[in-house]
């Protein structure tokens, strides 16, 4: 029959290398933690300037937009200017 303090004495090294697989897994999370906090860092970082990039496209497409509009309608005044004259 096994004794009772092996028994013991077995479930205290069970007991201590769970702790010890804990703290690991605590450390693991850490560092996983740490990983994707960077990747997101770099990933905003790099959304961010591909918005920038948009709006800098943006701003010269409106423009162009507004100078389209202006020749439009120097074109419409100039034909009505010379229809009505």
């Amino acid at each position: 029959m096994i004794r009772l303090e092996w028994l013991f004495f077995i479930q205290l090294v069970m007991g201590i290398l769970m702790l010890l697989f804990l703290r690991k897994l605590n450390q693991m999370k850490k560092q996983v933690d740490m990983v994707t906090k960077e990747v997101m860092n770099y990933i905003s970082y790099v959304t961010e300037d591909i918005e920038k990039e948009k709006d800098e496209e943006k701003l010269p497409q409106k423009h162009t937009k507004k100078e389209d509009e202006e020749a439009q309608n120097r074109l419409i005044q100039a034909v009505l200017g010379e229809y009505f004259i």
